[in-house]
């Protein structure tokens, strides 16, 4: 008798959509895209809306380079296609254009503009899925940015984008766990010279006197290190993280439950906390190794999520 209840609840549609889940919806860590060299792959990111500053500026457009997390910041007055589109056409003129382009799925990512100039380019874009930032690597510098910033502002909150180039300098020039030195370093093949003095001591252990042909050995050796300290860096992000996750898959036509994200809407009378959880869904489609493009089975309304927010539904 109990365990024809058991199992009678456990298929319960409105306990699966209404209660909480006890279980960790965490799936392992995947080996990551093989990328050999810097600004092969790159992860772009908007910061914002913060108080327009008294240079204009509501917002800043990150892009941060896979091999050297090697961060550029750019202040922007509006959140618009066209000027995200510029600046990337200016880091292509500096460093060339990338085989891969990482974004969330903001709007100005997936406009016209935006998609135009990385399909000119032969550029592949890749989404996260929904509500999952952490697939994204410059959300960590997001981090450390509003950090800065919040360290130098004091009453007068305009004045936010006072310290940027003081910041983006203590982030390349700050050594980095999993690369194993600064991102200036894993870029450029030398240290930052943050005062001019310091070319007095470079003089002296003669490292300016070296030979086009040794620096060139010297980078590639920094390069191969720099790939080596990732791996490394992402084994054992990988062996910890797993301890904990577990392995599902699905199938097309598989029918699923995913995270309900319905924000809350006064205007509407809809209190988030009140809605179900979990939403019933239908798989449509497998978009790389843990995303999913689902279609509610309500709505028939599509979007692509993560494992971690979707469950199994038991038949």
């Amino acid at each position: 008798m109990s365990a024809d209840v058991k199992e009678y609840v456990s298929k319960c549609d409105i306990c699966r959509q209404r209660k909480s889940t006890n279980i960790t919806l965490r799936p392992p860590m995947i080996t990551q895209y093989n990328v050999q060299r810097p600004f092969q792959k790159l992860y772009i990111d908007l910061i914002g809306p913060y108080p327009r500053s008294k240079k204009g500026n509501i917002g800043i457009l990150i892009v941060l380079d896979h091999v050297t997390k090697y961060p550029l910041l750019k202040e922007i007055k509006y959140f618009n296609a066209n000027l995200i589109c510029d600046y990337l056409k200016e880091l292509f003129s500096l460093f060339g254009t990338p085989e891969i382009i990482l974004s969330d799925n903001g709007k100005q990512f997936k406009s016209q503009q935006f998609n135009a100039l990385l399909t000119d380019r032969g550029v592949r874009h890749v989404f996260t899925a929904l509500y999952s930032p952490q697939a994204n690597a410059s959300e960590r510098v997001n981090r450390s940015i509003i950090a800065g910033i919040r360290t130098y502002l004091k009453n007068d909150q305009t004045h936010w984008d006072r310290h940027l180039i003081d910041i983006a300098e203590a982030l390349r020039n700050s050594h980095h766990q999993s690369i194993g030195c600064s991102p200036y370093f894993a870029l450029f093949g030398q240290q930052m010279v943050s005062h001019a003095d310091e070319y007095k001591l470079l003089r002296k252990l003669e490292s300016l006197d070296d030979n086009i042909l040794s620096r060139n050995d010297k980078l590639n050796f920094i390069r191969k290190t720099v790939m080596n300290n990732i791996a490394r860096a992402f084994e054992n992000s990988a062996k910890r993280y797993n301890l904990r996750s577990t392995i599902k898959n699905f199938k097309i036509g598989d029918i699923v439950f995913r995270r309900n994200f319905t924000q809350s809407d006064a205007a509407k009378k809809f209190c988030a906390k009140l809605a179900p959880k979990f939403i019933k869904a239908k798989v449509i489609s497998l978009k790389g190794n843990c995303m999913y493009e689902l279609e509610d089975c309500l709505n028939r309304k599509r979007a692509i999520y993560h494992r971690k927010d979707i469950q199994e539904a038991i038949c």
